[in-house]
């Protein structure tokens, strides 16, 4: 980490040699905190580079500007808490002794989502670190050339929620306050040049392959698609007619006779033997003289009445009541 590094009059952070701007954020609050208790405190602007993340400070606070390198950073981590504004914090060493000791960073997002920053802040961190096990530095060449070209934004995601502006062109680097000539990532003397760049990429030419002096390779000519042929089908195989029949002549017709039908044979019940049933007596207990039941109910049998009975007088069918009190 590296404590206010130059800044163009434009306040764009001063690039170095083989560095290009990814991206830029605006609205982000600040803070860095020391390992022996010093607080830097800012609102401004983020950006990032194939290289490192560069906060320009620009209202009021103690300090103008500040870099984060992403080689030397460690611990980074995006959080979102219930209450306040999303950050990402994580902690970063010295860069050549510019700081005391190891520090520690916070940038909060106080606008915005980050669906654009996170993707391509992560993947270029990925990048340095996958090359630097390799025993390389920096990012994959074949991003910094996309970067450097300007057709980063054809490539990464872009969350319309997040306001972070995507550079399609590099801002000028040449101007007061200029690194150039100047690698900001290898110890030495300030103005010292060293013996190789960190990021051998080049930018890429200013025309494109095979263009040279406004002359242009000729178009390939076109070549006109084959002939289609139409298959050639098989006939259909000829169906043979029936045979036909020959009629009989009418001199012959009168003598034919067809053969007799044969008529099935007639059903004819089976005859049984007639069978004699023999009436079976009653049993002894049956009661001998009780009188037949015919097809209509009977009268009530009535007994004579007994010798002393007399007639109630006429008119007197039930007893009298008795005598009210």
């Amino acid at each position: 980490m590296a404590l206010n590094p130059p800044v163009l009059s434009n306040s764009l952070p001063a690039p170095v040699n083989g560095e290009y701007m990814v991206l830029s954020r605006s609205d982000i609050d600040a803070e860095i905190t020391l390992d022996n208790g010093n607080k830097y405190k800012g609102k401004g602007d983020l950006y990032l580079t194939t290289a490192r993340l560069v906060f320009v400070n620009r209202k009021g606070g103690n300090m103008q500007s500040f870099d984060v390198p992403l080689a030397l950073m460690s611990h980074e981590k995006f959080k979102q808490p219930i209450f306040g504004a999303n950050y990402i914090n994580g902690k970063v060493e010295p860069l050549y002794g510019l700081i005391p000791c190891p520090a520690e960073f916070k940038f909060w997002f106080m606008s915005g989502g980050t669906g654009t920053f996170l993707p391509l802040f992560y993947s270029t961190v990925d990048q340095i670190r996958k090359r630097r096990s390799q025993g390389h530095s920096g990012p994959d060449p074949r991003f910094i050339q996309c970067v450097a070209a300007g057709q980063l934004r054809n490539v990464a995601y872009v969350d319309p929620n997040d306001p972070s502006t995507i550079f399609v062109q590099q801002p000028q680097q040449a101007g007061p306050g200029s690194q150039q000539g100047v690698n900001y990532y290898f110890p030495g003397a300030p103005n010292a040049q060293p013996p190789a760049q960190v990021y051998p990429v080049q930018p890429p030419p200013q025309y494109p392959p095979n263009y040279q002096q406004g002359q242009y390779q000729q178009a390939p000519q076109y070549q006109q698609p084959p002939q289609f042929q139409q298959p050639q089908y098989q006939q259909a195989p000829q169906y043979q007619q029936a045979p036909q029949y020959q009629q009989i002549p009418q001199n012959q017709a009168s003598q034919f006779q067809p053969p007799p039908q044969s008529q099935p044979p007639q059903y004819q019940q089976p005859q049984y033997p007639p069978q004699q049933y023999q009436q079976i007596p009653p049993p002894a207990s049956y009661p001998q003289n009780q009188p037949q039941q015919g097809p209509y109910p009977q009268q009530p049998y009535q007994q004579p009445p007994p010798s002393n009975y007399q007639p109630p007088p006429p008119g007197q069918f039930y007893p009298p009541p008795p005598p009210s009190k």
